[in-house]
């Protein structure tokens, strides 16, 4: 039996981590092993900076919104930040309709990302 791949791949660029999500977070086994290895990367880091990059999401649960949440406030916790970019029209309306926009910040592309990563 194939071995699922990970829900990301992610590179350290210019002291930003930078996840980048496949296609597929729909179900919650990977959605779990994304959250667990998300986890995994903050571990004895003080003040990580990540950058979530969505422009791979074709399907997705909506146990995504969780995880990211769960996420952010562990970043938060360690006063990191993160920040979301490349998000698909229909996950940006839900995050505003959940009103998640309120609490992430988002940019259309990576390079406004990291930018505004490192500018604050």
């Amino acid at each position: 039996m194939p071995v699922p791949s990970d829900p990301y791949r992610f590179e350290f660029r210019d002291g930003v981590y930078l996840v980048h999500l496949n296609s597929a977070i729909e179900d919650p086994a990977t959605v779990g092993r994304l959250k667990e290895s998300l986890s995994g990367l903050i571990d004895g880091v003080e003040s990580p900076l990540f950058v979530l990059d969505f422009e791979g999401v074709k399907h997705y649960s909506s146990l995504i919104f969780g995880a990211i949440m769960s996420f952010h406030m562990r970043i938060r916790r360690r006063e990191g930040r993160m920040r979301l970019c490349n998000v698909p029209p229909m996950i940006r309306d839900l995050f505003h309709l959940i009103k998640l926009e309120q609490i992430l910040d988002i940019d259309d592309t990576i390079e406004d990302a990291m930018k505004s990563i490192q500018d604050t």
